[in-house]
């Protein structure tokens, strides 16, 4: 049977020095079976986070870590508290204690007063968990401006939309017409991450409006066609600020082909983007 011949009758308490932090006031009571450890850590603050482990020698053996503990113990014990406790269900863990010796550590694992105190720290920042972006962008067609947002991980999605006139081209005798929209559709990839650091690659398409005449040389009519193409581009984010550019290319063949049409307007172009990322 488990019992207690003689508990106690030799005890020493120790505290333990981490960080600069001190165990102090050891108070222990013995009720029954159970034994009661109060202590304090001294000079802890409220946003202290403390990892605390409570070992013993029993009848002269080696320092042990107390399993069947309940209490202010383990890796989350937060500080600014007048007193801490401990209840040990002694015969859980031994069969007889003649003499006991006990260790109280306390292990200072997080400081956010540290961080705030002391001038010219910043707390760190998950930098690329950032991941949504709102940017201005402006389109060399045209020129077009307008928005471009996405949501970017380690892969994510862009769309961009613009508005203004479509060019001309080449054709001296036609204007630039109406105030069309263009739509870029984005899959990214980031291939950068360090710090505040990161780099997207951004693949897909963008549809945009094209000015077609019979000839190159002809006054009318004006054919307004919007053509889709490929689009590609990076994106960069540094701290809080994020900006990009995106290069398009659009096809016009299938329609002269089949309208026996030119295009004039310029069939490429390029998108600056700039903003903030959240």
């Amino acid at each position: 049977m488990k019992r207690i011949t003689v508990f106690l009758m030799l005890l020493s308490v120790w505290s333990g020095f981490i960080t600069a932090q001190k165990v102090d006031s050891i108070k222990i009571e013995q009720t029954g079976d159970f034994i009661k450890i109060r202590y304090k850590i001294l000079d802890s603050k409220p946003d202290q986070v403390y990892r605390v482990k409570v070992l013993c020698s029993i009848n002269g053996g080696l320092n042990t870590e107390l399993k069947s503990i309940s209490g202010d113990t383990g890796d989350q014990v937060l500080g600014g508290k007048s007193e801490y406790w401990v209840v040990w269900d002694v015969l859980k863990d031994v069969d007889e204690a003649k003499s006991v010796d006990f260790i109280v550590r306390a292990e200072l694992v997080k400081d956010l007063n540290s961080l705030i105190a002391s001038p010219g720290t910043v707390p760190s920042v998950d930098w690329d968990k950032k991941r949504f972006n709102v940017l201005l962008a402006l389109m060399s067609s045209g020129p077009k401006p307008g928005l471009r947002i996405g949501y970017m991980g380690s892969f994510g999605v862009s769309l961009q939309v613009v508005s203004g006139k479509t060019e001309k081209g080449d054709s001296p005798n036609i204007s630039p017409q109406g105030n069309d929209p263009a739509f870029g559709l984005d899959i990214t990839k980031r291939i950068v991450n360090k710090n505040q650091f990161q780099m997207h690659l951004m693949a897909g398409i963008q549809n945009s409006a094209l000015i077609f005449l019979q000839s190159r040389e002809s006054t009318g009519p004006v054919y307004k066609e919007f053509v889709p193409g490929p689009e590609i581009g990076l994106l960069f984010g540094v701290s809080k600020i994020s900006f990009g550019i995106v290069l398009s290319h659009h096809d016009p063949g299938k329609i002269e082909k089949e309208r026996n049409l030119i295009a004039t307007s310029p069939l490429g172009s390029f998108t600056l983007a700039f903003g903030m990322r959240f």
